[in-house]
């Protein structure tokens, strides 16, 4: 029995040192699949050799792209002291399916006079809702008519017409290009824009760019019956100062273009001291409070409107709000603690197109 038990011996240690070697190498092979899994974005081979980087190379750089300051609402431009009291008109020089449907929602709510993607009437016998010109066309139309009437001489420099001469007056304009046709004001004309409102405030929006180019892809919904080509589409046929010159057709070119606008924007109105810049992450969950607080309105007017139903599920259907493209305003504004009178003098009517 003595001997048997030290034959056994050697025995046991040889399957200590096995069980040892088995775990230690379950461990290598978690680590390495791990690390592909981080790295690439997907876990390694079958057969344990290391992923080809190329394919993985534009996610990568994508990733590093995307969390950039441009990308990135800033919450500290407008000071506390300075919340109540900024004053219209309110003009958003954001991109489109970036909370600008929002964004008119919530000066409408509030007793604004308010425009949304068209900026006056225009005569017609249809009556819709959607029956207007658009923003960016009376902008367009007020600029080129505003060089005419001023006339220029070889290498002087640009008159600077009222940019919204021939566009209704109001508090707060949530939308100034006209989307998927790519006429795009707040890129083309911003200068014209930020000289004839030297205190005026403007507006920034923000959203994961994930989630604004799967909108931008996917907008309008194929089931509404529109003959408006998907945005992404209209853009690149048209012809935007800036907008990417490769391919045109995928998230990191589209990140190029907006981060170059924000950057533009920031630029500009920080060289002037009397205008103000609002930027509004429309994902954030505090934004309702935030954009209360700023513009002192009553809480609860800041809703998601407009969204996609079959990109956006979460968003109850029911309770979106068909807003009209103008809304008149009110002579109060419903303030967080209580009503007020509008700061500013009282707005014509709008012209007839």
């Amino acid at each position: 029995m003595l001997q048997k038990a030290e034959n056994a011996t050697p025995i046991n240690r040889q399957i200590k040192i096995f069980v040892l070697l088995s775990f230690l190498a379950a461990i290598v092979n978690i680590h390495y699949f791990h690390t592909n899994l981080l790295q690439n974005g997907q876990p390694p081979e079958s057969d344990g050799r290391p992923q080809p980087q190329q394919s993985n190379q534009p996610e990568q750089q994508i990733v590093s792209l995307f969390t950039s300051e441009c990308f990135k609402a800033r919450n500290n431009t407008i000071h506390p002291s300075n919340y109540g009291t900024l004053k219209p008109p309110y003009i958003n020089l954001g991109f489109p399916k970036m909370g600008t449907t929002s964004l008119h929602s919530f000066f409408s709510c509030a007793g604004y006079r308010s425009m949304h993607y068209r900026c006056n009437k225009r005569i017609s016998t249809l009556g819709t809702n959607n029956d207007g010109i658009t923003c960016a066309d009376c902008i367009q139309k007020s600029v080129t008519a505003g060089e005419q009437e001023e006339g220029r001489e070889e290498g002087s420099s640009l008159a600077h017409a009222h940019p919204f001469a021939k566009c209704g007056k109001a508090d707060a304009y949530s939308q100034l290009d006209n989307g998927s046709w790519g006429n795009f004001p707040q890129i083309e004309y911003l200068d014209e824009i930020l000289a004839a409102h030297p205190n005026g405030t403007f507006l920034l929006t923000f959203r994961t760019i994930e989630k604004w180019y799967h909108s931008m892809t996917h907008w309008p919904p194929k089931n509404i019956g529109t003959a408006l080509p998907q945005m992404s589409d209209g853009l690149r046929d048209a012809d935007i100062t800036g907008f990417p010159h490769g391919t045109r057709k995928n998230i990191e070119e589209f990140g190029h273009w907006f981060c170059s606008h924000v950057t533009r924007v920031r630029d500009a109105i920080a060289n002037s001291p009397m205008q103000n810049l609002v930027e509004i992450d429309i994902e954030d969950l505090g934004v309702g409070m935030y954009m209360a607080n700023v513009f002192d309105v009553e809480d609860g007017c800041w809703s998601h409107v407009n969204a996609n139903a079959r990109l956006h599920p979460e968003v109850n259907q029911s309770k979106q709000q068909d807003v009209p493209w103008f809304v008149n305003g009110k002579l109060c504004i419903k303030g967080e603690t209580k009503r007020r009178t509008k700061n500013n003098e009282s707005l014509p009517p709008l012209p007839e197109g």
